[in-house]
């Protein structure tokens, strides 16, 4: 969301008129040359509907709209060449190419909605993969490969095309302050004195093509937002054609009261995230140092935030860093370089009625571990592995 915010306000600032058209411009360039080092797919996303809302609602010259597409493109090709020398230089590329295999299927919707709907059995592979946990199970590239081409089969079907729908309504009636904001910029959008004819081509067009988006890819709310982003092209591009002042103001009225529940809502989501933060460091201070500390269904990066090069961050989690160098150089500050290698560790994950995965895992890949509950908080426990 970050990269689209920088693409759109980059696209917005090189057209903008005034005295400082040169630093505007050079501030737009980069803005987009940042968010292309962010995440390239957010720029090309909003640069595809910032030329089809040029194509629609034509504001700026031909020749400074290809002007600007050429600069985009110079910038892409750069930052891919850079990435890619950086990625030959100083990435493992068995790990580059696993992590790009792994991607495809992980996110891909049909992985999900099966995952979702049907479940794997509780003790394959693939059922540990869909839980991110997969650092030294016998999956490997062409197993990848042949389960992306299974997926990919399954798109086209009807039942797939239901799941995406279903898909789609979930994330935004779980990410409802973004469904609103989406709300927001499509009644902003129909509200300007077009031609009916003209608004209708524009954004049905645009919502055909989100809807196949969808269907072939994983999309997330902030993913799902961005695609109306674009509908601020026209309407910051026309300030002359905005409703009447009445309309603006009952409207503005109902955002208020929404932003007001959803500050509240979030303050409420921190002060609760600063308790749990308080007791994983209570869990931190109560282990023995000279164990390895896993964890499972927390964001390490909620925690996290206060460890340093000087004091380091004591846990160890899975996930995208499973099979890299990272993963073995942590392994190996702690004194072992394997998983399977472990005879002992630690887990702190929450206080949930369903069974832990982590510890079924471990005992999948070196069998006859046993667990010891060592302590617990409101939140969150703290449990032992061990073997006899």
């Amino acid at each position: 969301m970050v990269a689209g915010f920088a693409a759109f306000s980059g696209m917005s600032r090189f057209f903008e008129r005034g005295n400082a058209l040169a630093t505007s411009r050079l501030l737009g360039l980069i803005s987009i040359f940042l968010a292309l080092m962010v995440r390239w797919e957010s720029v090309a996303l909003i640069g595809i509907g910032w030329a089809w809302s040029e194509l629609i609602f034509p504001i700026h010259s031909r020749v400074k709209a290809v002007s600007l597409a050429v600069i985009i493109s110079i910038l892409a090709v750069s930052t891919f060449i850079g990435k890619r020398i950086h990625e030959q230089k100083n990435v493992e590329p068995s790990f580059l190419e696993f992590n790009r295999a792994r991607a495809k299927v992980i996110d891909h919707p049909s992985f999900v909605s099966h995952y979702s709907t049907i479940a794997f059995e509780p003790d394959s592979d693939w059922f540990f993969f869909s839980r991110w946990i997969f650092e030294e199970l016998p999956i490997d590239l062409d197993q990848l490969t042949k389960k992306k081409e299974e997926l990919d089969q399954r798109l086209f079907t009807w039942k797939e095309v239901g799941s995406g729908l279903y898909r789609l309504i979930l994330i935004q009636l779980t990410e409802l302050f973004k469904g609103m904001l989406i709300l927001a910029l499509i009644i902003g959008f129909f509200s300007l004195r077009f031609e009916l004819k003209k608004k209708l081509t524009y954004f049905l067009i645009w919502l055909i093509f989100f809807l196949i988006f969808n269907h072939f890819n994983m999309l997330l709310g902030r993913v799902i937002f961005l695609f109306f982003i674009i509908l601020l092209f026209p309407i910051l591009n026309y300030p002359r054609l905005y409703p009447s002042f009445s309309f603006l103001k009952y409207v503005s009225y109902v955002f208020f009261i929404f932003i007001g529940v959803h500050l509240f809502n979030f303050l409420k989501y921190s002060e609760g995230r600063k308790l749990v933060n308080k007791e994983f460091n209570t869990l931190i201070n109560d282990i023995h140092v000279d164990k390895p500390i896993f964890i499972e269904g927390i964001f390490e990066y909620v925690f996290t935030d206060h460890f340093s090069r000087i004091n380091p961050v004591p846990i160890l989690s899975n996930g995208w860093i499973s099979r890299s160098p990272f993963q073995l150089k942590a392994y190996k500050l702690r004194g072992f370089s394997k998983q399977s290698d472990l005879f002992s560790f630690y887990l702190i994950a929450p206080r949930i009625p369903e069974p832990l995965v982590f510890p079924e895992y471990m005992n999948k890949i070196s069998s006859g571990f046993m667990e010891k509950k060592v302590t617990e908080t409101s939140n969150l426990e703290l449990l032992y592995f061990y073997k006899k």
